[in-house]
């Protein structure tokens, strides 16, 4: 995962046949990874060492979905196992005393190994800890990789980990830029990504990376914000500054911001809507909606109606409850493009009580650049009050052919979206953080890797659409 369907060593698929999954934090598709099998098709795939470290890999990432801090685990099996033998070594006084490393002695070396993979184990390499504490999340990226010589990565899959971050959970702009994704597949596949109302999401994200109970909504919103800041303030999408849940929906499936934003993601889907794919009537439904499940590909809508639910996680209350005025301000406020490439309301109808804020995100052209926009795509941005609805109509119109003129001028500079405009103000600014000469290279190389992609991408998608 993100690949659920692609060509093997074994098995030639044809490129249209391809499914690619843009997996989006907190929004369910987890369960496709094991329905596709990708787990295994990447173990496969991988020598001795890299089997036996993707096998650590899914297991570990399946234990952090049911639990922020797991202590029933293999790896707590282990430090107990070690601990029993430390102490029964030092009550019986079973190894020489002469026996030493480095002039301690054996019992205490197994007792002090057991208490660090414990304690390393259940708190310090858990989603709470490396996603929210900024010095623990960069040693982690950089630990994975290089000391690990990249053996929990499967770029040929998009999965696993490296410096980049979580593979499965870069965007799709990013899978573009490290060359993981190429434009001629873009251009061509059927791609996916899942996504749902960013008040319930909020709730979701609260629930995997709060430090346990007794850290409130409010206060996990308040400090989730503060957390934020790299991304509000300067526009920060790399994993070395702004962790995958921390970005808003928009930046996996599409590039840009404002009327620059291009939709690069084929079929987008919302979560709540998936109810609509069980029966023929929920088919009918979504049609008359103009659901996002509407008119879906075949291989997408085959692909999701075989999905289970497997990571669902109990909570006391449903998702509106956990909400007062000022958490519901908050996360319009971090995620307010969300509602408008999304179509989400910005009001709870569950809680007449909560009045919508007052802040508005900026409209989005959300028409994907040299990418036949699929109906099944929810993206009709409203960003206007319900009894402005005349006025925003002839404003969505003009903006609307404004910027199909513009699409036309700037052609030779997109790249499914890219707007030089878009570009990073200051390319040196992660050499200043880590000092490292390499990190700046490779971001120099990516950009003008999508400098030169640009015709590929726009042919293979206008190709596909003439088809």
């Amino acid at each position: 995962m993100p690949w659920l369907i692609k060509s093997t060593s074994n098995e030639v698929i044809p490129l249209s046949d391809h499914l690619f999954f843009v997996h989006v934090p907190r929004c369910g598709g987890t369960s496709l990874m094991q329905q596709f099998a990708v787990p295994q098709k990447v173990i496969d795939a991988r020598g001795l060492m890299g089997k036996l470290a993707m096998k650590y890999f899914f297991m570990r990432y399946k234990t952090l979905e049911r639990a922020n801090f797991p202590i029933y685990t293999r790896e707590n099996f282990f430090a107990g196992l070690l601990l029993v033998i430390s102490i029964a070594l030092n009550v019986t006084k079973g190894v020489p005393e002469s026996l030493k490393l480095y002039g301690i002695s054996i019992e205490i070396l197994l007792g002090s190994f057991a208490i660090f993979i414990s304690l390393f184990t259940t708190i310090v390499c858990t989603a709470p800890v490396i996603g929210r504490i900024t010095l623990v999340h960069r040693w982690y990226l950089w630990l994975v990789h290089y000391p690990m010589f990249r053996l929990c990565e499967a770029t040929d899959w998009c999965t696993g980990t490296n410096k980049h971050g979580y593979i499965m959970h870069l965007t799709a702009p990013k899978l573009l830029k490290y060359g993981y994704v190429t434009p001629e597949q873009m251009g061509s596949i059927c791609s996916l990504a899942i996504v749902r109302n960013p008040y319930s999401r909020m709730v979701s994200i609260y629930g995997y990376n709060r430090f346990g109970e007794s850290e409130s909504f409010p206060t996990f919103v308040r400090r989730w914000k503060k957390l934020m800041k790299p991304y509000l303030e300067h526009g920060e999408k790399e994993e070395w500054y702004t962790p995958c849940h921390l970005l808003p929906m928009f930046e996996f499936t599409h590039h840009g911001h404002g009327h620059n934003a291009r939709q690069i993601v084929q079929s987008i889907v919302k979560q709540e809507e998936l109810k609509y794919l069980k029966t023929k009537e929920g088919a009918q439904e979504a049609i008359k909606q103009n659901s996002s499940v509407a008119d879906l590909p075949d291989i997408v809508r085959n692909a999701l109606l075989g999905m289970p639910h497997t990571n669902k996680r109990a909570t006391g209350k449903k998702w509106h409850e956990y909400y007062d005025q000022e958490t519901m301000d908050l996360t319009y406020e971090m995620y307010k493009q969300d509602f408008a490439v999304f179509n989400y309301d910005r009001t709870i109808p569950q809680r007449p009580d909560l009045k919508a804020s007052i802040c508005r995100a900026s409209v989005v052209n959300t028409t994907p650049s040299g990418v036949q926009k699929s109906n099944s795509s929810p993206m009709t941005a409203n960003t206007e009050e319900e009894d402005d609805a005349t006025t925003s109509t002839a404003t969505s119109a003009d903006t609307t052919d404004t910027t199909l003129k513009e699409l036309q001028r700037r052609r030779e500079y997109d790249l499914v979206g890219l707007d030089l405009e878009d570009e990073p103000e200051d390319e040196t600014q992660q050499d200043q953080v880590d000092g490292s000469a390499t990190e700046n290279e490779e971001a120099e190389e990516g950009k003008g890797k999508t400098e030169t992609m640009t015709n590929h991408i726009a042919s293979a998608s206008n190709g596909r659409a003439s088809a």
